[in-house]
């Protein structure tokens, strides 16, 4: 390996280094400067991954800007099939729809690729390549430099053989074993099981957790299991590389989300999901869901100038912090104040003046940090980013005042349930 790949390696891993999600122009260069001087992976043509060293005290949304900032996906629930009818259609003689000649990449949590729904009658795997973002003892994936690839005759040495290696892919795999075996488990007649797509085959890619530094940053629980939107696109790269190498369409299945973002389909992720949809042979699938009656989402009615809301959040008890995101929609422009338990509202933060500013409640010893994007590079929309840090147990109010003449509205989320402590909504 050559020395600034293995720099390069290390940078991926390191809690030194903090990850950007990054756009350039080829034909332009316009990263010239970057590229020479810190590690760089490409994601495609137009979004590259930046590996900076940074001190986590400069590790701001204030700084990079917030379409920079990977944000944090969790894992979703699995319970669907039978809710779908996809087994009533399938058998229907005039489709055939089993997914013959189909690669499915399930982008999760690994595989137990021991699993009777991924083992076909000669005791062979369905699995036609593996990439675990989290091994580093073997050979990576071409133009990738990190995590360890595996291939279908890796993972039948390891059936037949006993071959170490491929073993890597188990630990911790239950989620992505189960969406696996949802979209393409071999049928198994006697226990009246069938994955939707059971002639298909399988290309797996085991994420990587997210860095603490991340987790810290967005103040999620430490036991929360997180995936890093960098990691998730770089998955479907390798997907993509492997799809054209075996010339089989591509169905990418994702069992991952996040309330981070504008919720417009503009995020980084997003983008690129709206580029690859277009094209013929590559299919997308998300899951969505999972935050029904959880109070993690609030949207405003229509505001005049001078109109203002409140929003009230209850924090439960040793809570060490959350983000909170604010979207107003374009050519309005809202500030804030905000309320601790038991205090009164702090002075205005002005959107005008896109203030970035740090509120110490002494009585409360709470602190928050709030940053202002009036036009968000990714969505064009106002963006009032607030970090949440120790923050006292009780109800905290949020107000959001309108201070143009455009009317508008806005919506405000808190992250996803497992990315909360107890009791905060």
């Amino acid at each position: 390996m050559p020395p600034e790949s293995a720099k390069c390696e290390s940078a991926v891993y390191s809690e030194d280094y903090v990850d950007y999600i990054i756009e350039y122009n080829p034909r332009r260069d316009n990263i010239k400067q970057d590229i020479e001087r810190y590690c760089i992976q490409y994601i495609n043509e137009v979004q590259a991954v930046l590996y900076v060293p940074e001190d986590n005290r400069e590790f701001l949304v204030s700084n990079r800007g917030y379409s920079a900032l990977p944000k944090c996906y969790g894992l979703l629930d699995t319970e669907v099939l039978q809710n779908t009818g996809i087994a009533r259609l399938r058998r229907q003689p005039f489709f055939n729809l089993y997914g013959r000649g189909v690669l499915i990449a399930i982008i999760d949590t690994g595989i137990d690729y021991r699993h009777p729904a991924f083992v076909k009658a000669d005791n062979t795997t369905k699995i036609v390549a593996a990439w675990n973002q989290n091994d580093r003892t073997g050979p990576k994936p071409e133009g990738i430099s990190y995590g360890t690839e595996y291939s279908g005759e890796d993972i039948n040495g390891a059936l037949n053989n006993g071959e170490t290696g491929p073993e890597s892919l188990i630990a911790g795999s239950e989620h992505g074993t189960g969406i696996a075996a949802i979209a393409a488990g071999m049928e198994n007649e006697e226990n009246g099981f069938s994955g939707m797509a059971p002639d298909a085959e399988l290309v797996i890619v085991k994420l990587k957790e997210a860095k603490k530094i991340y987790k810290e940053y967005y103040r999620i629980p430490d036991d929360a299991r997180i995936f890093q939107e960098n990691d998730i696109m770089m998955g479907i790269t390798y997907a993509l590389g492997i799809s054209k190498r075996e010339g089989k369409p591509l169905v990418i299945c994702l069992g991952t989300g996040t309330n981070q973002g504008d919720h417009n389909g503009t995020g980084q992720l997003s983008a690129y999901l709206n580029l690859l949809a277009v094209n013929p042979g590559i299919f997308v699938c998300v899951a969505a869901g999972n935050e029904t009656a959880k109070a993690h989402h609030y949207r405003s009615g229509l505001l005049d100038y001078g109109e203002y809301e409140d929003v009230e959040m209850y924090v439960g008890s040793n809570s060490s912090g959350f983000t909170a995101e604010i979207w107003g929609n374009a050519r309005s422009l809202f500030a804030i104040q905000i309320k601790p338990p038991a205090g009164d509202f702090s002075g205005l933060i002005d959107a005008r003046f896109e203030e970035n500013r740090t509120i110490n409640f002494s009585l409360n010893d709470s602190l928050v940090e709030i940053s202002v994007e009036i036009i968000e590079r990714g969505s064009g929309d106002e963006l009032i980013f607030i970090r949440f840090v120790n923050p006292n147990e009780g109800l905290w109010s949020v107000r959001v005042i309108l201070q143009n003449e455009q009317p508008g509205i806005f919506d405000m989320w808190l992250p996803m349930d497992n990315m909360l402590s107890s009791e905060t909504e």
